[in-house]
């Protein structure tokens, strides 16, 4: 039912749209460094995919929808979508969703991009304390502390102090701003304790993941999900069908 949603929806979605979409433009900028050639290597299906992710959110009515900061183009890309589709076809069949934001929408990676799989610099929330630990202190700090004995600043330190920004108490903050300021500690040391609390506040959601282990209860949770969402898609698909004047079979 999505594949064929999207396929409708691609109908009224012009390709300059996807063209700017920046996921897209990253993704060329991994295929190869000269833009031209990269261009060369794209597919039809990793240009619709924008289309294909606008069809995910409007097959349920969605109007609030939780994405990273990264993602607000595919929501501004869906909304677009959704206007042009009511408008040719004079209906207000599709809302235009929103982007539900959290009060950290982005999540800088280990090496100061945009943290991605894709990147190779993510901290995944199932990495083992030790995994998580490495990756730590594989994090760029203020250039300027070199020593432990060099003053640093931390809003210079645009990776680890960001990442203490999230996940640590203001009491910490405070902390970690002193010792920087002072000379106190050194990276290496900042960045230790830095992993001990990601991993403090990962643990639990470790420890749930561990206890799924039944794959049969996940495999029924999964149908079960599927089931009712496809009950939904269908009808959406039927009111597209009726909207655009085509036969329903």
């Amino acid at each position: 039912e999505i594949a064929e949603l999207h396929l409708l929806l691609s109908m009224v979605t012009y390709q300059n749209w996807v063209e700017r979409d920046p996921t897209l433009k990253d993704m060329v900028r991994l295929l190869a460094e000269d833009e031209e050639k990269a261009k060369q290597e794209i597919t039809y299906g990793l240009l619709g995919y924008p289309v294909l992710m606008s069809a995910d959110i409007l097959s349920v009515f969605g109007e609030l929808v939780p994405v990273g900061k990264d993602q607000v183009a595919h929501i501004e890309l869906t909304r677009d979508i959704a206007r042009r589709f009511n408008h040719i076809y004079k209906s207000d069949l599709f809302p235009e969703p929103r982007p539900l934001l959290t009060e950290t929408p982005s999540v800088m990676g280990t090496d100061g991009r945009k943290m991605s799989k894709s990147l190779n610099n993510d901290i995944k929330l199932l990495d083992s304390n030790e995994i998580t630990q490495k990756k730590v202190l594989q994090m760029i700090t203020d250039p300027n502390k070199i020593k432990k004995t060099d003053p640093g600043e931390p809003n210079n330190c645009q990776v680890a102090y960001k990442h203490y920004e999230i996940f640590a108490d203001k009491k910490t903050l405070t902390t970690v701003q002193d010792e920087c300021k002072g000379a106190k500690i050194g990276c290496v040391d900042c960045k230790k304790r830095l992993a001990k609390i990601m991993n403090a506040y990962l643990a639990p959601i470790r420890e749930k993941r561990e206890g799924l282990n039944n794959e049969k209860e996940i495999y029924e949770i999964l149908y079960t999900g599927n089931k009712k969402a496809r009950q939904i898609v269908q009808q959406t698909l039927l009111k597209v069908r009726e909207v655009m004047k085509l036969k329903n079979w």
